[in-house]
């Protein structure tokens, strides 16, 4: 297996979908990333994120992302029009 390369924020920006298979991951990688997907999918979107090049490392700043966010001061609150604003969107009301 080749070694892992860290990603810049640059390959990043200039990410761009040119398989299927990349387009079904990348489109649910935050739901493969919270184990939100059904197990056959999050099988076939792992197996498939693990071993493209392309996408390997777009998940990896992704969950690395996460963690950080997870990890963060959770203390300090969001003004309550930011937070009713993300609720509409993560309720899928925008």
């Amino acid at each position: 297996m080749k070694s892992r390369q860290p990603v810049a924020i640059t390959t990043l920006a200039r990410y761009d979908l040119q398989r299927p298979d990349c387009e079904r991951a990348m489109g649910s990688l935050w739901e493969y990333l919270d184990k939100e997907l059904t197990p056959t999918m999050w099988r076939t979107n792992g197996a498939h994120i693990t071993a493209c090049e392309r996408c390997h490392p777009r998940m990896s700043f992704d969950r690395a992302l996460l963690r950080a966010v997870r990890a963060s001061d959770q203390s300090t609150r969001a003004p309550a029009r930011l937070r009713a604003f993300l609720e509409t969107k993560r309720e899928g009301r925008a």
